[in-house]
């Protein structure tokens, strides 16, 4: 039902009772001239088959092919009910097919109109001799094409009857004279912008371009109606303008084939005939509709150059051979120039077609196809650059491409076999055939061997520069501005990932960021901290890597202690606020091992950073020492091993509820930590506090809000640097989780700079410098002179005689403290001093 309601929208008139029990009937064609039934449409599903030009489809291209210029989705909506009830507003046509055009103003149809009742009324007149003696057309001819007669003068003072030939975008003026042919245009033509005859079409088979009007009235005159007729009127030319090709997408889907009859009786004439045959076959390149260049040269032994001379010489019985149906003798296919450009294939002498994989590898290269090793890489990656962003492509997905955007583009024939002395065009349908059968090598990592290894420079960050990738461009930041920049238009590759599904905006919008009052609330409203939580995130953002200073950033609870981890502080969603302006990859902390081989298993190149969420609490942090320092090695099971350059990988965020365990310089400057405060513990959580959740119910406004101030976070951080968090409690923490509660109270209490301890004396009280076999009990004294008592008085963790791990101990307190400890032998036995750095 929905289609027969369909069809009478459409305005197609069907009986269903006259079809078959399979639902088919068959009607006069609703979108071209049909004078016997040859267009079958099922009423069921609405699918058609045009017998007449063997095209077929379904409901949609229907309603498409009699409403030509409808897209897709303006057809589904019309068969979908919501252009039923009336029918949709078609967008204007950018072209004039009808005398309507603004030059045809109401002066100029009249006088059009008195031009021709003037024709009408002339019979003798020298100028329809002269039309008739060297153009051949008969005044019934020229009165179809809606042609008059008017008095022009085109020689000052000197007003001949000419012939007034009329277009949709003006008129031409052709007369005869002593020195042969006068042709002027009306004044305010454009003869460019459409053809003469367009709106004499009935919508026949065959469609002739000819070179002028006079000779598209001729081949209508003499072809009859197996021919719609259409003429150039501003000369022959290789070029065609929009609107001419509009109304050629227009009308084209009514022809089976499209001929192009110009001169090309000399070289540069054969050159504008090919370039515009080759502009017609682009412009309706999509309908795989033929398009012919005739030849009449050829046709007549170089006797005549045009279909003027050919109706006047004794081959003009031979006229219909140009335009023969089977036989391309006398007029060449014309292939797009999508055809002549991306040609990768060879014609064998038998007249096969193979593919050269030499030209392949240069048509995907026009494509941005290339392959480089990444990274060290034993096995090359296939990529595609589009405007320096690179993503890599599977062999499936060049299968497909080359289906979908190389072969579909193709001419109905692509190219011609010389088999003797006969040419035989070759269909599109053989290449695809071709391809098929080399599809194996595509689909298989074989394919990669065809290109040439090309270098590929991924862009990073410069010591002074952060560069942010959004829709619209690259926004270059500096320590004090920003700009966006095109694509096309940076020194480098990016990585198709590293773009942000969003368009920059160069003006922040008004308030603050939800994520800035959140950085505010974790920072314990301190703008000490905030700066520092602030500067972490610019450091996150910026790509450039310095050896020397490339930490792990630590997410730690400010009050988290030895037996106690707290969690839920907003440690996870302040690193993975990241990701929505970087490309970040999430590893699950608890699940990983650092010292598994496969421990980077899941990173990719383009990722900026690798946030392992909830870290365990003895989870071996010296295992990152390396990739925080060097370059990244990734081995993945069953895959080939493969190298992330230094300062090319990403930077690592740990968030843990425990402490990281370990010390000394090579720990330290490996870390930069952020302790978190218990504002969330105490208050409502951040969906609560803002009353949505933070980025996945934003509007465009809030995501510029929070666009800035990462910007801003990454100017900090390209100004200060990481700016150190404030000391305070949480550094006593670190301490005591390093080494115990008990020696943290004792050595805070009682140790102080520029004295000289015995090392033995301050661990148990045994003064073995003075006596080593049998040391005596002593207690350690301050500056002062007074006694204070040893560790092991106080406390009974190391009871073991556990002396080095005392020792550790006390480089850690002096680091604690920012204190440098110094160490000497006496009599074999250390002597310890804590001095101010």
């Amino acid at each position: 039902m929905q289609t027969l309601v369909t069809l009478r929208q459409l305005g197609i008139a069907v009986d269903e009772n006259n079809a078959n029990p399979d639902g088919w009937i068959t009607i006069n064609a609703p979108h071209r001239a049909d004078t016997n039934p040859s267009f079958a449409i099922n009423i069921n599903h609405g699918g058609w088959t045009d017998n007449g030009t063997r095209e077929s489809g379904d409901i949609y291209s229907l309603v498409q092919l009699v409403n030509p210029g409808m897209n897709f989705p303006e057809a589904k909506a019309f068969v979908d009910g919501k252009g039923a009830k009336k029918k949709l507003q078609m967008k204007q046509s950018n072209y004039f097919g009808d005398l309507n055009s603004p030059f045809w103003t109401d002066g100029r149809k009249s006088t059009l109109a008195s031009a021709q009742e003037r024709l009408e009324k002339a019979n003798d007149s020298k100028i329809l001799k002269d039309l008739l003696n060297y153009d051949g057309l008969t005044k019934e001819t020229l009165q179809h094409f809606e042609c008059g007669l008017v008095n022009w003068e085109f020689v000052p003072d000197q007003p001949v009857v000419t012939l007034l030939i009329p277009y949709p975008t003006g008129a031409q003026l052709y007369a005869r004279g002593k020195d042969g042919k006068m042709i002027q245009m009306f004044t305010g033509s454009k003869p460019a912008e459409s053809f003469f005859g367009a709106s004499k079409i009935k919508k026949n088979k065959e469609l002739i371009i000819c070179k002028s009007p006079r000779e598209a009235m001729i081949a209508q005159q003499k072809l009859g109606d197996r021919f719609d007729c259409v003429g150039i009127c501003s000369g022959e030319s290789d070029k065609l303008s929009e609107q001419q090709s509009s109304f050629l997408k227009a009308k084209v889907k009514y022809y089976k084939r499209v001929f192009v009859c110009f001169d090309r009786d000399t070289i540069p004439a054969e050159e504008i005939a090919f370039g515009f045959a080759r502009k017609v076959c682009d412009a309706i390149g999509t309908l795989k509709r033929d398009v012919r260049l005739s030849n009449i040269g050829k046709l007549t032994q170089n006797e005549c150059k045009d279909l003027t001379d050919l109706f006047k010489s004794s081959h003009k019985s031979k006229v219909l051979e140009l335009f023969s149906e089977n036989s391309f003798e006398f007029s060449e296919y014309i292939w797009n120039s999508w055809t002549e450009e991306y040609r990768f294939w060879d014609v064998t002498e038998k007249g096969a077609l193979a593919i050269n994989e030499v030209k392949f590898a240069r048509v995907l290269g026009k494509f941005g196809f290339k392959k480089s090793y990444f990274a060290e890489a034993d096995e090359p990656t296939l990529v595609q650059d589009i405007d320096n962003i690179l993503h890599n492509v599977s062999s499936h997905q060049l299968s497909d491409f080359v289906l979908d955007e190389i072969l579909e583009k193709l001419s109905k024939y692509v190219d011609i076999a010389l088999l003797g002395d006969t040419e035989k065009l070759i269909p599109l349908n053989n290449l695809q055939k071709v391809f098929f059968k080399y599809r194996d090598k595509v689909l298989s990592n074989q394919i990669k061997a065809i290109f040439r290894q090309k270098p590929i420079k991924i862009m990073t960050d410069s010591p002074t520069e952060g560069f942010l990738f959004f829709k619209n461009g690259t926004v270059k930041v500096t320590k004090d501005s920003l700009e966006v920049l095109p694509y096309e238009q940076i020194p480098s590759k990016i990585w198709k990932s590293q773009i942000m599904p969003r368009t920059f905006s160069e003006t922040a919008p008004s308030g603050t960021c939800d994520l800035e009052v959140f950085v505010e609330n974790v920072a314990s409203q301190d703008p000490a901290k905030k700066r520092s939580f602030m500067s972490a995130l610019g450091y996150l953002l910026h790509s450039y890597k310095n050896k020397a200073n490339s930490p792990a950033i630590i997410l730690i609870d400010e009050k988290s202690s030895p037996n106690m981890a707290q969690g839920g502080t907003g440690k996870s969603l302040f690193a993975q606020s990241i990701k929505h302006i970087r490309n970040q990859r999430y590893m699950a902390g608890k699940n990983v091992d650092p010292s598994s081989k496969f421990f980077f298993m899941d990173a990719q190149m383009g990722d900026q950073s690798l946030f392992f969420d909830d870290v365990k609490h003895d989870f071996d942090f010296e295992a990152l020492f390396n990739v925080i320092t060097d370059d990244m090695q990734i081995e993945a099971k069953y895959k080939n091993r493969f190298t992330i350059p230094f300062e090319l990988s990403p930077k690592i965020i740990l968030a843990t509820n425990s402490v990281v365990q370990g010390f000394g310089n090579s720990f330290k400057r490996r870390q930069f930590t952020l302790p978190f405060s218990d504002h969330y513990l105490k208050n409502p959580v951040p969906q609560a506090e803002f009353g949505r959740k933070l980025f996945d119910d934003w509007d465009d406004e809030e995501w510029a809000r929070y666009d800035h101030f990462m910007i801003r976070c990454l100017q900090l951080y390209l100004e200060d640097g990481l700016v150190k968090f404030p000391t305070d409690h949480f550094l006593v923490r670190t301490l005591t989780v390093n080494t115990s509660p008990d020696f943290y109270d004792w050595a805070d209490t009682n140790l102080e700079t520029g004295v000289e301890y015995s090392a033995n004396v301050l661990f148990d009280g045994l003064d073995k410098i003075s006596n080593g076999s049998n040391p005596s009990k002593v207690s350690p004294t301050d500056s002062n002179g007074n006694k204070f008592p040893c560790f092991s008085d106080v406390s009974n963790e190391l009871m073991n005689g556990e002396f080095r791990t005392f020792m550790d101990w006390l480089r850690q307190f002096a680091s604690y403290k920012q204190w440098q400890l110094g160490e000497r032998l006496s009599n074999g036995y250390k002597v310890v001093k804590f001095t101010k750095k």
